[in-house]
């Protein structure tokens, strides 16, 4: 009898807690979540309107020095256990599932202008990319990553101001998973310009090698056109002009 009082407190403690948290996310206001995010993540929120239960953010990306903000802001709503986030990017909406587990993100795909990645620091801030950005990825959960690919991301029709020449080429950036690391691989569809690249996300760091050179294809007007473009990418090397982390 007394275990099965203890028993009843508990359940009514974590009833009265449950009831507590779904009750403030109706009124605690959403700019909270300026303080919840750290503010040297790639990706932070500037300004918020709405609830935690319902409400709109404006969302920027990039390194604080560079960070650049996104048109149009995310909007959010929870619907039971799991919370739908919105944005003109998007093609649908994107589910983020809260359970024992942990968090999952349902897949979904996404397409944006290139002028975003000026956000990212050098050389994207001095290269004014253009074109535009396809991103398509399967649903996950964080710090369980899935064997395989985890998305794919496609730049088409990618210029720079610094090349008097567009397009330069589509570009394609696979994401794979690798135990709890996540492996990177850059290539060239097609293109005057030639970008390679390999790399790793271990969950506190990104370590990638790329490479940047005028493709055996182009023509002499497009390889001379191509000059200052890669000078801004990196210094020379034998395989190319060499940009990434670490020692290039």
């Amino acid at each position: 009898m007394i275990e099965l009082l203890r028993k009843f407190r508990i359940g009514t403690v974590v009833l009265a807690v449950a009831v507590a948290l779904a009750a403030a996310l109706t009124v605690l206001p959403a700019r909270w979540l300026l303080w919840l995010m750290p503010s040297d993540a790639p990706i932070t929120v500037v300004e918020a309107s709405g609830t935690l239960w319902s409400g709109t953010a404006w969302i920027a990306l990039g390194s604080p020095q560079s960070r650049r903000m996104l048109t149009e802001p995310v909007q959010w709503r929870w619907n039971g256990a799991s919370v739908d986030v919105r944005h003109p990017y998007l093609r649908g909406p994107v589910k983020l599932s809260f359970g024992l587990g942990g968090v999952s993100v349902s897949a979904q795909q996404a397409t944006l202008p290139a002028a975003v990645l000026a956000g990212m620091g050098t050389p994207w801030n001095t290269m004014s990319p253009g074109g535009q950005i396809d991103v398509q990825w399967r649903a996950f959960t964080p710090g369980t990553l899935a064997q395989g690919t985890l998305a794919d991301i496609y730049w088409r029709n990618a210029s720079a101001a610094m090349a008097p020449i567009a397009p330069i080429g589509d570009y394609h950036v696979r994401l794979e998973g690798s135990g709890r690391n996540i492996k990177i691989t850059l290539s060239t569809d097609k293109g005057a310009l030639q970008l390679t690249g390999q790399g790793e996300w271990t969950g506190r760091r990104l370590n990638f090698q790329g490479r940047a050179k005028a493709s055996d294809k182009a023509s002499d007007t497009e390889q001379a056109a191509l000059t200052g473009l890669l000078t801004a990418i990196g210094p020379e090397r034998d395989d190319g002009h060499a940009f990434g982390t670490g020692k290039l």
